[in-house]
């Protein structure tokens, strides 16, 4: 993660995908204007709480993690259009309540 990117604060759109990530880098929790956070392809395995400030999001692609859980706050961001959760380690319970949390979303992959 390049240092000072927190300031970064009106980006938009950040590629984080296939870069080996375990966990999501708190400084990402400042960029409050981000549209678009694509995070597919690493080795996340779970999300902090705080995602719910990036209350601009409208795509969030966690596709190819290692993803075993959601943070509850994840559901408060209401403008989110596209969330992209295939191939994690969500069991059969969780995809159901994942659907249902999620029914606003214009396209959920699962």
């Amino acid at each position: 993660m390049p240092e000072g990117i927190s300031g970064c604060v009106k980006l938009e759109v950040l590629y984080l995908s296939v870069n080996q990530l375990t966990k999501l880098p708190e400084e990402i929790l400042g960029l409050v204007n981000l549209k678009d956070l694509h995070l597919s392809d690493n080795q996340l395995t779970n999300l902090p709480e705080g995602i719910s400030v990036l209350g601009n999001l409208e795509g969030l692609l966690l596709a190819y993690n290692q993803l075993t859980k959601l943070p509850e706050g994840l559901s408060d961001l209401i403008n989110l259009t596209v969330l992209d959760l295939r191939n994690n380690q969500f069991d059969e319970k969780q995809i159901q309540q994942i659907k249902e949390k999620f029914s606003h979303v214009k396209t959920l992959k699962i």
